[in-house]
């Protein structure tokens, strides 16, 4: 049989992507004078091996909490790496600064993973 006729395409132009992977922005966490915390959920089934999950908001990060993930920021980028065997669903929490907009303006535009 055809193997190529039950990959999508786009899953071969992306790399290598397995199961499924969801990110649930759920808002304001906390908020204080000069600052605050979104929090973000991450659920994932069928994967096996490391994630790499990459999400983009409309502002800037500071910091990142994801107990159980290595995590980088870079501006409005923030990056987890995490192993698949990790608790399931993850709670990420996002630190902002007081410069940004109002913590309930803030919101995660996209996200993209791949699996190592």
């Amino acid at each position: 049989s055809d193997w190529s006729s039950d990959v999508c395409s786009s899953d071969l132009a992306s790399g290598n992507k397995q199961g499924q992977l969801d990110v649930t922005y759920s808002g304001v966490w906390d908020k204080w004078n000069g600052g605050g915390k979104i929090l973000a959920n991450v659920n994932w089934s069928g994967i096996e091996g490391t994630i790499t999950l990459k999400m983009k908001f409309n502002e800037t990060i500071l910091q990142v909490e994801a107990a159980g993930a290595a995590s980088s920021v870079s501006g409005n980028n923030v990056t987890l790496t995490f192993p698949a065997t990790a608790e399931c669903p993850m709670m990420v929490g996002l630190h902002l600064d007081g410069a940004a907009k109002q913590v309930e303006e803030v919101r995660l535009d996209s996200y993209d993973y791949s699996v190592n």
